[in-house]
């Protein structure tokens, strides 16, 4: 694993089982509002197509969020009520939300693993949005993502 302290904030990169792995900190906030902590984590998927984002968007926010936007809805009730989708190519992102990749990536969303998960630009994404005072923590979130990207790129 290699550390950087970037202007923006400390960054951890590295390969864990043969995947690119990132932990990055920041704070965010403004001269009226005090800052907070904002901890990314990613995990490479490999076959994900390009220009695709899936977002979880569970709860009753999630479900006002999501009427205005636009989205590819995959005929799985539960998946497409948690869970939004973009993409350029709409049979490509079909065909890749197999129904055992739909289950991984919605019990990672319902984990709880971070403030908010999503896939974009071929990663597995989570973000955190407190400091964070336990190593645990982030072991926690990394494992779930490394767990649900091996299920995601094993999946039929």
């Amino acid at each position: 694993m290699k550390y950087d302290l970037q202007p923006e904030g400390p960054r951890l990169s590295g390969t864990i089982n043969g995947r690119s792995v990132e932990l990055a900190a920041t704070q965010q906030g403004s001269d009226t509002e005090a800052a907070i902590a904002v901890v990314h984590v990613s995990v490479e998927l490999h076959d994900a197509p390009p220009e695709m984002t899936a977002e979880g968007i569970p709860g009753f926010v999630g479900h006002l969020a999501a009427l205005g936007q636009e989205r590819i809805e995959l005929g799985a009730p539960e998946f497409d009520r948690d869970v939004l989708i973009r993409g350029a190519d709409e049979s490509l992102v079909r065909a890749y939300w197999t129904e055992s990749r739909r289950s991984a990536f919605l019990d990672l969303v319902r984990s709880e693993t971070g403030d908010q998960v999503m896939l974009r630009n071929g990663r597995l994404e989570s973000e955190l949005r407190e400091i964070v005072s336990e190593l645990e923590t982030l072991d926690g979130i990394l494992n779930s993502l490394l767990r649900t990207a091996e299920q995601m790129d094993l999946a039929d």
